[in-house]
């Protein structure tokens, strides 16, 4: 007596996108990240492909974060407190890409305005690495727009 498997094909696929811009791309990444393409759904690529590896992204803040485990804090060490450093240090320990994540403000921080703060990091980060980077704001609308308007000024064909 022989079972057969019952498989749901899914007909769908991922929309596949290539983050960050080499010099010959007009940008200033030593590489780039191509990721999605899917037509089958995760772990099931005897259904489908999967042209494009997973890619190992580290997160990185714009300040040491408040809520991080000692232990943890410990690991990255002081690079926590610079984000350019941590960037550097994020991609010697072999990241595809990096994440930058602007915390909630509190107030300017000692920066300015956000956007000033947010212009000013991720040109240090962008020196400090080759890899694409990714930002994401805090999750307030307000502060998201001016953030990310900034970010995408600054960061314009990266």
């Amino acid at each position: 007596m022989s079972l057969e498997l019952v498989t749901e094909k899914w007909s769908g696929q991922v929309r596949e996108i290539t983050l960050g811009a080499t010099k010959a791309q007009g940008g200033t990444r030593t590489r780039t990240v191509t990721i999605g393409g899917e037509s089958t759904l995760p772990f099931l690529t005897f259904e489908g492909q999967t042209p494009h590896p997973p890619a190992f992204a580290i997160e990185i803040a714009d300040r040491p974060p408040a809520d991080w485990s000692p232990l943890l804090l410990e690991a990255w060490g002081d690079v926590v407190k610079d984000p350019a450093a941590w960037a550097k240090a994020a991609e010697e320990l072999g990241a595809d890409l990096i994440v930058l994540h602007f915390m909630a403000p509190e107030g300017s921080n000692g920066h300015g305005s956000l956007g000033a703060h947010a212009r000013a990091t991720v040109r240090r980060v962008l020196q400090a690495t080759g890899l694409p980077l990714i930002v994401f704001g805090p999750g307030q609308p307000e502060a998201d727009n001016e953030i990310l308007m900034a970010v995408a000024e600054e960061a314009k064909g990266e």
